[in-house]
């Protein structure tokens, strides 16, 4: 059998702070639990959290599990309490070497860096028929409050482009009504893993730069903004490169979800954007 490896995730305060990756436990004991104390991750979200708590409970609950029986260790990790997650144990297709493990220490621990590099026109023409696909649900994909691959110039007010930190984004589709913005890109994690996280960067990227106006949106504007990241292909996350590229999505937005199964916020507010143009 080959080894495995499992993600363990933290909040510091599960019902207002998504979860994050802060270590990596191996089945191999000559690497067991792995982690960067300065847990850039966590950090981001929560740069005041005692990281020394944190430290003493992964060596203290989280390796001890595994040292006993890496099968178990999720478990045990799940019981601690809604502050921690593990995912579920990862074949590798490789020997385990300090190589590898430093790699998989990259992927999954750094803190993402941001890119406002677009994707290819293939690339877009193949996500954006998808995102049609599911604004036809609601009304259909090509109403005028529906902008497509869409500049901040072609949704935002002049004065609240000039707060943008960075102007040089587009997104896949956005709903542009009175009362809300609703953004949504995604990726189709069927793709090489090269494009899948490159796009997931400018996806974040994007999200991030709208977060930054967003007070400034619902003031000026009175408009609300929701970001939404739609993962497009049936198959579950099968590589550290589509879980990194998912975890940097949650980050951005407010929902990460599936092509077949759109929250029912999400759902809500296509429906109501339609009804009121409609009235």
């Amino acid at each position: 059998m080959s080894e495995q490896y499992s993600v363990v995730r933290f909040s510091p305060t599960p019902e207002q702070t998504e979860h994050v990756n802060v270590a990596l436990l191996f089945s191999d004991p000559r690497f067991g639990l792995v982690y960067d104390q300065k847990f850039p991750k966590l950090t981001c979200i929560a740069p005041d959290f005692d990281k020394g708590f944190l430290i003493e409970y992964l060596m203290a609950v989280v390796a001890t599990a595994g040292a006993r029986d890496f099968s178990l260790a999720a478990t045990t990790v799940r019981q601690a309490g809604a502050q921690f997650q593990m995912t579920r144990a990862r074949e590798l297709s490789a020997p385990l070497t300090a190589e590898l493990v430093q790699n998989l220490t990259r992927v999954h621990l750094s803190r993402a860096k941001h890119t406002h590099k677009g994707e290819t026109s293939i690339e877009r023409r193949r996500i954006e028929r998808k995102l049609d696909v599911i604004l036809n649900r609601y009304g259909g994909a090509d109403h005028p409050w529906i902008k497509k691959h869409a500049r901040p110039s072609d949704y935002l007010t002049e004065d609240v482009r000039a707060h943008l930190k960075d102007e040089r984004f587009r997104i896949s589709r956005v709903v542009s009504t009175q009362k809300q913005l609703i953004a949504i890109d995604g990726l189709d994690i069927r793709w090489e893993s090269h494009t899948i996280e490159r796009r997931a960067l400018a996806i974040s990227f994007a999200f991030d730069m709208l977060t930054r106006v967003k007070e400034l949106v619902q003031a000026s504007e009175q408009r609300d903004l929701y970001l939404g990241a739609v993962i497009l292909g049936d198959s579950e996350p099968s590589s550290a490169k589509q879980d990194h590229a998912i975890d940097i999505l949650r980050r951005y937005s407010n929902a990460v979800v599936s092509e077949h199964a759109l929250p029912r916020e999400l759902s809500e507010r296509l429906r109501s954007a339609n009804n009121m143009l409609r009235v």
